[in-house]
């Protein structure tokens, strides 16, 4: 009697997490495309908002790191700890970057993907014609933006992985012939942090013009 009861919770549970899935694709599915443009947006948003303070921590890492490894350190163990400290700050932002990248890429998709299955609706051949050379003209830009959001993404991630690497290094070597050692790893990490900056803010530009595009379109 106990292993029944204990099974009907579970179940309640199971069926209402089914539920709720099925109930936000439904909702999703009847989403207009200005609704669609404008859930876009907001998630557009937030990954800008991840860029901006990634620039900052990038470059907050880097200082720490090429601090650290300066031979001429007198504090290294402070150094370190400065080190750890900004680059934790740096790996929780790029998740956060991740995951909101994978929900605007994938609203995006949903947003054109439904513009095209709406074009054959229209039976006005001049306004089918608009519509597509506005959808052609803002897929063009959100190609763009897919493009270099994959090159972003793989960047960051191997600094991510090579300054996590470094640190992992320091929490068993922190002496001084261990941080001479891993100098020229730890410059090119630096080297790779400035051009990741570059590219973060290249995307960042390309990411607000399609956002300004989206919340100022009516198209439906």
């Amino acid at each position: 009697m106990k292993s029944k009861f204990l099974f009907i919770p579970v179940m309640l549970v199971l069926s209402f997490g089914i539920g709720s899935c099925a109930t936000a694709k439904s909702r999703s599915a009847k989403m207009s495309g200005t609704e669609r443009a404008a859930a876009a947006s907001s998630t557009m948003e937030l990954v800008e908002n991840d860029i901006r303070l990634l620039v900052m921590q990038i470059s907050t890492t880097n200082s720490a790191l090429q601090t650290l490894v300066q031979t001429e350190q007198v504090d290294i163990e402070k150094a370190y700890k400065e080190y750890v400290a900004t680059f934790n700050a740096t790996k929780d932002t790029a998740e956060r970057f991740f995951a909101h990248s994978d929900k605007q890429n994938q609203q995006i998709r949903d947003y054109f993907d439904e513009w095209q299955t709406q074009a054959n609706a229209y039976a006005n051949p001049e306004v089918q014609a608009l519509s597509e050379q506005r959808r052609v003209e803002l897929s063009a830009v959100n190609a763009s933006i897919a493009e270099a959001n994959v090159g972003v993404m793989g960047t960051l991630n191997q600094y991510i992985t090579t300054t996590n690497e470094i640190k992992t290094y320091f929490s068993t070597d922190l002496t001084t012939k261990g941080v001479e050692a891993i100098v020229p790893v730890a410059q090119s990490a630096i080297v790779n942090g400035i051009f990741l900056r570059s590219s973060l803010e290249s995307l960042y530009t390309s990411i607000a013009t399609l956002r300004a595009e989206l919340s100022t379109s009516t198209i439906q």
